[in-house]
């Protein structure tokens, strides 16, 4: 549910009322016929009461803001009439058709995130506003919740890689390498002498044969 805090309060009640405001206007430009149901054909009058709007301003006229305020949010009410364009009905029960206070919660609880009922409830005093005591608590404990998420221990360091017991086991076998090969050039070194042995043997065997 959307929350509302006492300065948005205000400034939704100032909304709506001028949103009501323009979309009377219209109500009355649909009725005579001075513009269609379409959504285009809508959303090009609203400009053109804007644009006399800003003229008459400009003429040092006294100028309210009414269909500025509504060209303001044009792209979320052109969205609006596009999804619901009973909406802009005028006939038939006028409960199921155009309201223009119906008109103007519709379109500020697409622009606030909320809910028609909940604007209505707000205009109507029924909502009360947001502390914003609460919320700066609220703020503030998020905040620490998310510095002590940061500040959490990590699990243990990583043993380095000369302490774990696979490098010492290869520094062993490096270390007796060595070793190892001396034993073997040993054991290939008495394999030859024997073999000259035996072939010596071999030789004075044969000489004293032949003698």
């Amino acid at each position: 549910m959307r929350n509302f805090l006492r300065s948005e309060v205000r400034g939704l009640t100032e909304k709506h009322s001028t949103l009501t405001l323009a979309f009377t206007a219209l109500g009355v430009a649909l009725r005579s016929g001075k513009t269609g149901p379409e959504t285009a054909a809508v959303m090009q009058w609203i400009c053109e009461r804007a644009m006399q709007e800003f003229a008459s301003g400009q003429a040092g006229k006294a100028s309210e803001k009414v269909f500025r305020t509504l060209l303001f949010l044009g792209l979320p009410l052109r969205d609006l009439l596009d999804a619901q364009p009973e909406l802009l009905r005028t006939e038939g029960d006028p409960q199921s058709g155009f309201r223009p206070s119906r008109l103007a919660s519709e379109l500020l609880a697409q622009d606030y995130g909320a809910t028609p009922g909940r604007i209505d409830a707000v205009i109507k005093g029924e909502a009360l506003p947001l502390d914003p005591r609460l919320l700066c608590l609220l703020v503030r404990q998020e905040l620490e919740r998310t510095r002590k998420d940061q500040n959490k221990k990590r699990g243990p360091e990583p043993t380095p890689a000369e302490q774990t017991q696979w490098f010492q086991v290869g520094r062993m076998v490096e270390e007796e390498i060595p070793a190892f090969n001396s034993i073997f050039e040993q054991k290939a070194k008495v394999s030859r002498d024997i073999r000259k042995a035996r072939l010596k043997c071999a030789e004075a065997t044969s000489t004293r044969l032949l003698a």
